[in-house]
């Protein structure tokens, strides 16, 4: 059996299930020496195979994207993703009314979308900001989240990686 390198090989592997997303990180995520976590969030995860449509969270540290998918039945799912694989990072803005801003991820070996989302919402977090949305209500957003990840991730990676015009819609205050 080849072993992988987990500073530059992808790695997928189960997660050992816990009640909540914050057990399986602290039980199930192994840092590297030298590995420090630089920002953690919820998410709203897309991708394919084991990452599609699901909660979970990412963890950006100075070495690697870690992204933990959590499903309520089912096998959870770790992915560890060098940073030296990512080949591009770009801003979806939102679509439509409660939907809410991902962020795209292409790698070597496919692609992941994150939707950063706060500590207290859930997995229906879109449907809510679209009914709050519909009646007149205040809408959440994702994008402070999504704008610190973009900030510090831009801080990791080659300048090339990350389509800082995608990102400009997030504030007209601040560049990356």
């Amino acid at each position: 059996m080849v072993e992988l390198n987990p500073v530059n090989d992808v790695i997928e592997e189960k997660a050992n299930y816990k009640k909540t997303i914050a057990e399986e990180f602290e039980k199930d995520v192994k840092l590297l020496p030298d590995e420090r976590i630089i920002l953690k969030f919820r998410s709203l995860i897309k991708g394919s195979g084991y990452f599609s449509g699901t909660d979970g969270m990412a963890v950006l540290t100075n070495f690697r994207l870690i992204v933990l998918r959590h499903k309520p039945i089912g096998s959870d799912r770790l992915l560890y993703l060098p940073l030296k694989i990512l080949t591009r990072v770009t801003f979806e803005p939102q679509k439509m009314f409660g939907s809410i801003s991902r962020v795209r991820i292409d790698y070597s070996q496919g692609l992941i979308k994150l939707s950063p989302i706060s500590e207290e919402a859930g997995l229906s977090t879109s449907f809510k900001m679209g009914a709050r949305n519909a009646a007149g209500g205040s809408v959440d957003t994702n994008e402070p989240l999504t704008f610190e990840f973009f900030k510090e991730l831009k801080k990791l990676v080659p300048a090339n990686i990350i389509d800082e015009s995608s990102f400009s819609v997030l504030t007209k205050n601040d560049r990356l």
